[in-house]
């Protein structure tokens, strides 16, 4: 029962397209969009690299609401409507050599938090998923454990069962947020020494 469509997050024509399509068919929409992107501040590819993962969390994250936003609000009141963003808790806690992923995800998490505003209005759910590292390629020289697909699927299941609005998954996650709480400047130093963990 699955169909494959045609996504590019990164087209205005294409986000259009796909909405005016299926947008008022929409039950629940998540957004896994990403880029991940390594690369510090002053690098030469930096800016590069950090407008291309921009493109993607942030801006398709825009085109996503402008399109499938209307429609979706047009019927919540028929049904559960709800909306899910995926993003990663590094637009939290940002390591230098990943500063232009991580303005891009704290991006991201700023327009969700003000997408849901906006879609609650119209009676759309949105719950944010804050993640670690996920065993998608690219994330294969983090430490173990990182965040697997069936974790990700069960956690947005429960979450949207239970009504959340965020969520941090994995267990880099939820070792920053929970020290990010405590002591903020202590999770960028750590972060600058290479550090995810704490200091042993």
């Amino acid at each position: 029962g699955v169909r494959i469509v045609p996504l590019d997050v990164t087209s205005d024509r294409s986000v259009q397209d796909l909405a005016a399509e299926i947008g008022g068919k929409v039950d629940i929409l998540i957004n896994t969009a990403d880029l991940p992107r390594p690369g510090g501040v002053m690098g030469p590819r930096a800016m590069v690299e950090a407008k291309a993962a921009m493109e993607v969390v942030a801006f398709g994250q825009m085109r996503l609401a402008r399109s499938f936003g209307p429609a979706m609000q047009a019927r919540a009141a028929d049904g559960a409507v709800a909306w899910v963003n995926l993003l990663s808790i590094f637009g939290l806690a940002s390591p230098p050599a990943l500063a232009g992923y991580a303005v891009a995800h704290a991006a991201g998490i700023a327009l969700s938090k003000a997408l849901r505003a906006e879609l609650g209005a119209g009676g759309i759910r949105l719950m944010t998923v804050l993640t670690g590292p996920t065993e998608d390629d690219w994330f294969q020289g983090f430490s173990a454990p990182r965040v697997t697909a069936a974790a990700l699927a069960d956690a947005i299941t429960g979450g949207l069962n239970a009504g959340l609005e965020e969520i941090v998954l994995g267990d880099i996650a939820r070792d920053l947020a929970q020290r990010l709480a405590e002591n903020p400047k202590s999770v960028e130093r750590d972060l600058a020494r290479g550090q995810l963990g704490g200091a042993a």
